[in-house]
């Protein structure tokens, strides 16, 4: 029989006896013991006193009138559940032929109960609510009794080994004096008896010694970094701030939680931590968060926290080869611990940096195998780190995603790291999400940089990563007075580096680089080339042992910005022609199809061209405007399939490649017009492009996307642009007179003043669209939808609605300029109604009515 059965036995032995002896005898007391003998007695002592009482409660008056049972009943009942309990021998095997669930386990105790009856049973009902209460009960408490003993079993574990000699020389006294001892207390002696020599067996199956086992726990480590100095701050003496001094904890977001947990809504990591480990039973949580976000520095918080704990244990997953996961991650476990899985019943085992994982294909199947293996260990917990795209949240209990600092913890963060408050009213919120990265924000706080003003991502990056007054100052003496980071020649490399290696990656559509793919250059120190990724901006790198990756990608992003920025200048500053810059930007615009070029990659570009090759524009409009001519790829040196799909993509890219220069005005021949009106029929779209004072009258342009399109002063009068996406164009003073704009989205867009005479906007989304003073004389609005929309001042005079859609804008419409209007009644037949005759009440009892 388990130790567990053994205590739950016990149990109910203790409660249907007639009398109980609840304490220790003073027999017992009597005889020579221990310190740890009598603790560890007195432990199993009131655990079993508990597990009484619950009985007790069951069989208690007030129980028995929760379950309504019978008044008259209830003695009656007593005494047969007492009967019943002490005439069964409890086992493992009964539990297991019942699977630990109650409603089996009372089905049992009712099948015992009834063969030593004979006939008819006395009442049936209520012996059946009790004997369910009590399995409920009884299956609660073996699962206790588990935790319980392995509590114990711990901490006759952590004992030194002279400690447990004397241990057991006490017990064999105890043992030579057992039949002196009542029946409870020998019950209570044979249970801490079978858990020593439990403990005996375990120490003696394992070959590896208590001082080897759990030698390569990787703890003192994180506590070393939460007690060193940040980065940019090793060589600083006035404030040298450690990770412990800068910490706060982040923000989460709750992807996934045990059922058992009670969430409030203030509930913080903090927290949330604390209640999984708490939570007795094995358990999973998984921490995810960008790059820079702080995942390690929580691991480093959680070995602080536990510092004098023994159950914690934190390992990396960089750490473990190829070979060492053939076995499965449990196994790579054992080999780094020198441990057994009984071993890691009820610790703490924190895996860090599962994005860091060596076999990255097989990742998923590693996981799934390891949250398999761990299900029988008992009250173990698990904690995973990764970044979010590596890991599904749905394989863990438990699910939190780090979130990057609010206003106030950037202002607490900026006091922690300066010295000096900061008004965080002033704080600009449009940046949050980079400066909400902790690392991100202790390089622009170290850089200087004033981040209470509204600076865009891309000064922020270019001020960090300038060669002069930006982070590269913050770092003091390498070694023996050096200043190397600090060399002017230095941080060139450093920064080619950076260039080439994030140019490397958009190549290749990944995020990261093995290291032997890479050209790693090595720096001039004291006579010596000492290798780049030796310095202390190591940090701006996931800097692995086989990997490379960029902290943040929004870093990435902005060296990839850079190499392309130092591209086009070189290109620029040394060609002799358009046409050999024809060429060169063609296959540009090709390779960036093929790659992903992001929004954030072209806000970086337009920011540097801007405010550095103003001037150049010149050539490359005039470039623009001969490959409009003589084609997009004439000038390429090379002949391709599909020259159609080659065109086009060669012209969309132009276009946004042209529009990073501000302010730019384009002038729009007759061959700009040819390609435009291809768009429609290669997928493409215009997103947020300017195409001020464009000529496209009678265009065909159905189904283009133009959202967030500048087309101020344009003429698109008599065009086709049915199905078009047209939210958040900028119309102001366009001319769209006689325009089909049927089921074109034209959603929250801003038409005042704009012209729409004669234009087909039936079925067309105007929810929220500004329509003041805009022309709709002689327009088809049926079935348009107008919810939100302003048509103060709009001129309406003959524009066709249906009646339904009258109803709906029906006050509004008294502030238009009309004399009539046409409705379109149900049979298709249009009638004349002057504004007189709408406004009288005859039809405004009608609209009453009919709504």
């Amino acid at each position: 029989m388990s130790i567990a059965v053994s205590i739950v036995s016990t149990i109910i032995k203790s409660a249907v006896k007639s009398k109980v002896e609840n304490e220790l005898s003073n027999e017992l007391y009597g005889i020579s013991i221990d310190s740890i003998s009598e603790k560890g007695i007195n432990k199993i002592n009131d655990f079993i006193n508990k597990g009484k009482s619950k009985i007790d409660n069951i069989l208690s008056e007030d129980k028995m009138k929760s379950m309504e049972i019978s008044e008259n009943n209830m003695a009656y009942v007593v005494v047969e559940i007492k009967e019943l309990l002490s005439g069964i021998e409890i086992t493992d095997e009964i539990f297991r032929q019942c699977k630990y669930d109650r409603f089996n386990l009372r089905d049992f105790l009712w099948n015992e109960y009834t063969e030593n009856k004979m006939g008819f049973i006395e009442c049936e009902s209520d012996i059946k609510k009790a004997l369910f209460v009590i399995s409920e009960t009884l299956i609660e408490l073996i699962r206790k009794s588990e935790d319980f003993v392995k509590d114990i079993s711990i901490q006759i574990s952590n004992t030194v080994d002279d400690t447990r000699i004397e241990m057991r020389e006490e017990f064999n006294i105890l043992k030579e004096n057992f039949n002196k001892l009542d029946s409870y207390n020998q019950m209570i002696l044979d249970i801490l008896w079978e858990i020593l020599e439990q403990n005996e067996k375990n120490k003696k199956g394992s070959n590896v010694t208590q001082e080897e086992k759990f030698q390569n726990n990787k703890k003192k480590d994180y506590l070393k970094a939460w007690y060193s100095r940040l980065f940019l701050h090793v060589d600083n003496d006035e404030r040298p701030i450690t990770l412990k001094d800068a910490f706060i904890m982040p923000d989460l977001k709750i992807e996934g939680c045990d059922s058992s947990f009670t969430i409030y809504y203030d509930i913080t990591v903090e927290k949330f931590i604390g209640l999984f480990i708490k939570n007795k039973k094995t358990s999973t949580l998984l921490i995810k968060g960008d790059p820079g976000m702080g995942k390690t520095s929580i691991i480093s918080w959680l070995a602080n926290e536990n510092k004098i704990n023994d159950r914690l244990f934190i390992l990396k997953f960089r750490d473990w080869t190829e070979e060492d996961l053939k076995r499965g991650i449990l196994k790579a476990i054992y080999n780094t611990l020198k441990c057994k899985k009984c071993d890691l019943d009820n610790q703490i085992l924190v895996l860090d940096g599962f994005d860091e994982i060596k076999l990255l294909a097989k990742r998923e199947n590693l996981l799934n195998e390891f949250l398999n293996d761990i299900k029988d260990l008992i009250n173990t917990k698990i904690i995973i780190t990764s970044r979010p795209t590596y890991i599904e949240s749905h394989y863990f209990a438990n699910s939190i995603v780090l979130l990057p600092f609010d206003i106030e913890r950037i202002s607490k963060f900026y006091k922690k790291i300066i010295g000096m408050d900061l008004d965080k009213n002033k704080i600009d919120n449009r940046n949050l999400n980079v400066l909400g990265i902790p690392v991100i924000l202790y390089m622009a706080i170290m850089s200087n940089i004033d981040i209470t003003k509204n600076v865009s991502k891309a000064e922020l990056y270019a001020h960090i990563f300038a060669e002069k007054g930006g982070i590269f100052d913050k770092f003091g003496e390498y070694d023996n007075g050096s200043q190397i980071m600090r060399n002017v020649e230095n941080i060139k490399k450093y920064l080619k580096f950076m260039k080439n290696l994030a140019f490397q990656m958009f190549e290749r559509n990944v995020l990261y680089m093995k290291k032997s793919e890479c050209i790693i250059p090595e720096l001039v120190f004291q006579g010596e080339y000492v290798s780049i990724l030796e310095f202390p901006i190591r940090y701006l790198f996931e800097n692995t042992k086989v990997n490379i990756e960029f902290i943040h990608k929004s870093i990435y992003e902005y060296f990839v910005s850079e190499y392309f920025y130092q591209l086009i200048n070189e290109k620029i500053d040394n060609i002799e022609s358009c046409q050999e810059l024809a060429g060169i930007l063609g296959k540009w615009m090709i390779l960036i199809d093929k790659k992903y070029i992001s929004v954030e990659i072209l806000d970086f570009l337009k920011y540097k061209i801007a405010g550095n090759l103003k001037d150049e524009f010149n050539i490359i409009h005039q470039t623009f405007q001969l490959m409009l001519e003589e084609g997009m790829s004439y000038y390429i040196e090379k002949r391709y399939k599909n020259i159609i799909n080659i065109e086009m993509i060669i012209f969309i890219n132009m276009l946004r490649f042209i529009q990073l220069w501000r302010n730019c005005y384009l002038e729009y021949n007759k061959s700009f017009r040819l390609y435009l009106s291809f768009c429609k029929g290669c997928n493409f779209n215009l997103n947020g492009m300017t195409l001020k004072r464009i000529n496209l009258t009678g265009e065909d342009l159905t189904g283009i996307d133009l959202s967030g399109v500048d087309l101020e002063s344009s003429d698109l009068s008599r065009s086709d642009l049915k199905g078009c996406n047209l939210i958040e164009v900028n119309f102001s003073h366009i001319n769209l007179s006689q325009s089909d704009l049927r089921r074109a989205d034209l959603s929250g867009s801003d038409l005042s003043n704009g012209i729409l005479k004669e234009a087909n906007l039936a079925n067309a989304d105007l929810i929220g669209t500004v329509l003041i003073k805009a022309d709709l004389s002689y327009a088809n609005l049926c079935n348009a939808s107008l919810y939100g929309a302003e048509i103060k001042e709009a001129i309406l005079d003959y524009s066709i609605w249906l009646e339904s859609d009258i109803r709906e804008i029906y006050n509004k419409l008294r502030d238009a300029i009309f004399s009539n209007i046409i409705i379109e009644q149900k049979d298709g037949s249009k009638i004349n109604i002057s504004r007189r005759e709408l406004f009288s009440n005859e039809y405004l009892e009608l609209c009453r009515n009919l709504s």
